[in-house]
Parts: C-alpha cells; sequence; structure tokens
C-alpha cells in the first residue's frame, strides 16, 4: 500500500515510495567509494620511505618521549602505552606485565626521570640510521644525582620513528678535574 508519506530509511536519506534515494545519499555513497583507497594506507607496500636524515630537534624528541613513556608507566604501573608506542616487533615481544618487569629496578628506587624533559639528551656515539628504517641513538643525560644513560633503538612504521629496544641505566657523575 502506498500513502505518499516520505519513508524514513535511516541515515542513508528519505525514500519517497516508488521513488529513489535522494541526492544526499547519493553523495555519502560517493564520498565512501573515495575512502576505500584509504583503508589500505597501513599495508606495508603504502608505507613511506624512511627518512635518509633525522634533525636534531627530532632525535632529541624522540629520546626525551620514550624516557618520559617510561617514567609515566612507572608512576602509574600501566605499560600499556608504551608497549603501543612501540614497532610491531617491540609489541609482540613485550607484554605489559614483562614491561613492568623490566623497569620494576627503576620503579622500586623511585626514580623520577622527568628531569629530561628540560634536559638536552648527550649523545656519546653518533646517530646511526640505516637505510630500512632503523635509527640508533646511544647516550646520556645528565641527571643527579647519577647520569641517566640509554641506549635506544627505532624502527621507521607507519609512517612514524617507533621504539624496538630500549635499555636504560644509570653512571655516576664523571669529575672532570681528576
Amino acid at each position: 500500500m502506498t500513502t505518499g508519506f516520505p519513508v524514513r530509511t535511516g541515515n542513508r536519506g528519505v525514500r519517497r515510495p516508488g521513488g529513489s534515494l535522494t541526492c544526499r545519499t547519493a553523495v555519502v555513497a560517493v564520498l565512501g567509494l573515495l575512502a576505500i583507497p584509504l583503508m589500505f594506507l597501513d599495508h606495508p607496500a603504502a608505507q613511506q620511505v624512511p627518512p635518509q636524515r633525522v634533525s636534531g630537534a627530532q632525535i632529541s624528541a624522540l629520546i626525551r618521549n620514550t624516557v618520559i613513556a617510561i617514567n609515566q608507566a612507572n608512576l602509574t604501573g600501566n605499560y600499556t602505552v608504551l608497549r603501543d608506542l612501540g614497532s610491531l616487533s617491540f609489541h609482540n615481544s613485550n607484554s605489559a606485565s614483562s614491561l613492568a618487569d623490566i623497569f620494576r629496578p627503576i620503579r622500586k628506587e623511585n626514580i623520577d626521570l622527568s628531569d629530561t624533559v628540560l634536559l638536552d639528551p648527550r649523545l656519546s656515539e653518533a646517530p646511526k640510521l640505516t637505510t630500512d628504517g632503523v635509527l640508533k641513538l646511544k647516550g646520556w643525560f645528565q641527571t643527579k644525582p647519577r647520569n641517566l644513560t640509554f641506549d635506544l633503538t627505532y624502527r621507521f612504521e607507519n609512517r612514524l620513528w617507533r621504539v624496538m629496544s630500549i635499555s636504560l641505566g644509570f653512571k655516576p657523575h664523571v669529575d672532570k678535574a681528576s
């Protein structure tokens, strides 16, 4: 039975009995088709080529962000964000509980790593950037009472540098006068 009144068809538009969908529905359908190629951007073949150079500011930000992520994980006891910031291999190799075990010594000593936000990391070796998108950074922060040392590896995945391995340690300050 046809009443002649418009019938709502959810968010798809208005269908008149015996008629077609409105122009709005056609526009939504076309936009949906245009979005399909975007679904494949995370596919490995669609990833960008790794950068051939990394600036000093980017290196500093990577190091600081990693150390702060560890500090926040230690403060909250939640290591899932640190894990999720990692590369696929880091994510697959480390559960949140295994990361909690790895960083337990820093947490037990109540070491606050937040000072690293204000300090410039010092590199003990030149950054090593490979052609397959791996960046190795080794150095230290001049923190008190001991220097915080780091040995970090990142992989360029999904258009971002993602942590691949983390090693933190502490060394006493070296007196340059001796």
